[in-house]
């Protein structure tokens, strides 16, 4: 059976942007180890971080401190590190799976599947968690409703190809 231009088209379409999702995760790649040289060579340079008191003014909770010490201080270097590591390590899977998509997707006979249906979810709940991450929670409450709106339709599109399938 020969497959129509179109479809060829499409297909060589979810190749390329394969691919591109594949040179952007190695760029993901690249700027979390850079992140983490950046982070430990400061660490370094400005060791007495470590070993200095830590004193402060500011109430946070039940303590007093000074934004800039916590923000300076070993502890905050510490979580600085850590969020910029799972906001990184979150990019880098999103680009991972966007990747791994597209090549099932130019693959495949079909694109609604029940393992692309999967992988599409999880693709739309990294994206949330990282525009969350990124403090816009009004852009992740609209980011949410529109995925939610394309992952139902795509549900609903993967229903009728498993009746289609099922009738053939």
């Amino acid at each position: 059976m020969q497959e129509s231009e179109n479809i060829s088209q499409l297909r060589r379409m979810c190749k390329v942007l394969a691919t591109i999702a594949r040179i952007l995760q190695i760029l993901a790649i690249a700027m979390l180890a850079l992140f983490l040289l950046g982070m430990f060579a400061y660490a370094v340079l400005h060791a007495e971080i470590f070993t200095a008191p830590f004193l402060g003014r500011m109430k946070v909770l039940w303590f007093s401190v000074k934004t800039q010490d916590v923000l300076m201080s070993g502890i905050g270097i510490f979580v600085l590190t850590i969020l910029g590591m799972l906001a990184l390590g979150l990019v880098i899977a999103f680009f991972t799976l966007l990747q791994s998509t597209f090549a099932q997707v130019a693959q495949s006979y079909s694109p609604f599947t029940e393992e692309i249906r999967k992988k599409l979810l999880a693709l739309a709940v990294i994206a949330v968690v990282l525009a969350l991450f990124g403090g816009n929670l009004l852009s992740a409450i609209f980011e949410t409703i529109a995925l939610v709106a394309f992952f139902l339709m795509f549900d609903y599109a993967c229903e009728l190809q498993l009746q289609s399938d099922e009738t053939l």
